[in-house]
């Protein structure tokens, strides 16, 4: 009598551990990217695909990889706010980018096999989180910071940090933590930090749309532009976390999905400027302006 009483608890055994993985599959959620900046030629390959062109506002999803011509870029973003500029001659795979819907646990993994990446993660990590950019020689892990990696074309990796505390752990095992301002380069054979060159604080320098928090403009689409109406209609993107203004009037962002800002603005006759303002919690700014030159109904533009 017992086998049938042993067998019965195993089966039960076996389907409690089957409901468990089951249940947690089911609370992963699949965070999808955004293309918000394309310069160039840019392409993408999805699961073993041929590459194709990568279009603006196209989403890209896990398993994508991504690759830049020698003269071109793509910025990349995600809805929690990170996002993550690839530089010149560069190719990455997006391994991982999800979201546990329970302990609200992210985990995102990249492989960066050539070229450069400057990345800005916004949000606090839960204990659970995982941010890592693996490459040939090692692996960068983050909680929340503004860094780059960069690989050459002997697999070489370097890591530099703008803000916040960079985990690199090479193919050895050996660790070392990478603090503002300083840069770590990995070999096959050594791994070592050093303060930041010249040249690297000036590449940082060019790189303002990483540094400072996100703000897209949608509409108006062009700088100067002639309108009818009494009031004009400002859409677009703003990192969440951030505070906006307009023509340093705050603008609420309660509700509104994912960073999505809508907001009407009256206009005098004649000549208007808006200038938008996103400012993060370092008091980092990224600034938008737009001349809108309002007409009477019927006036010739």
């Amino acid at each position: 009598m017992r086998k049938p009483v042993f067998f019965i608890a195993l089966n039960t055994a076996l389907l409690v551990l089957v409901f468990f993985f089951l249940m947690q599959s089911l609370l992963i959620i699949q965070m999808l990217g955004t293309v918000d900046q394309l310069e160039g030629s840019v392409q993408v390959r999805r699961r073993g695909g041929d590459w194709r062109p990568l279009a603006l506002k196209e989403a890209v999803h896990a398993s994508d990889e991504i690759r830049t011509a020698s003269d071109s870029r793509a910025e990349l973003r995600w809805r929690d706010g990170t996002r993550m500029r690839l530089g010149p001659s560069s190719q990455l795979t997006i391994r991982k980018f999800s979201k546990n819907a329970a302990n609200k646990a992210r985990v995102s993994l990249f492989e960066l096999t050539l070229g450069r990446v400057w990345v800005r993660v916004v949000q606090a990590m839960k204990p659970a989180s995982r941010f890592e950019i693996e490459t040939p020689t090692a692996v960068a892990a983050v909680r929340g910071t503004i860094f780059s990696v960069a690989v050459g074309t002997e697999g070489t990796t370097s890591v530099s940090v703008f803000d916040g505390k960079v985990q690199v752990r090479d193919t050895r095992s050996q660790e070392l933590e990478v603090e503002p301002g300083r840069v770590a380069d990995i070999t096959k054979a050594t791994t070592q930090g050093r303060a930041a060159t010249p040249q690297d604080i000036q590449e940082w320098e060019s790189q303002a749309r990483i540094v400072g928090p996100a703000l897209l403009l949608e509409q108006p689409t062009v700088e100067t532009t002639a309108v009818s109406t009494p009031t004009v209609r400002v859409t677009g993107y703003v990192e969440p976390g951030a505070t906006l203004s307009i023509n340093g009037v705050p603008i609420t962002l309660r509700g509104l999905s994912h960073g999505e800002f809508k907001h009407s603005v009256a206009l005098q006759p004649g000549r208007n400027t808006l200038t938008l303002v996103a400012t993060d919690q370092h008091g980092r700014q990224t600034s938008f302006t737009r001349n809108l030159v309002r007409t009477e109904p019927g006036a010739a533009r």
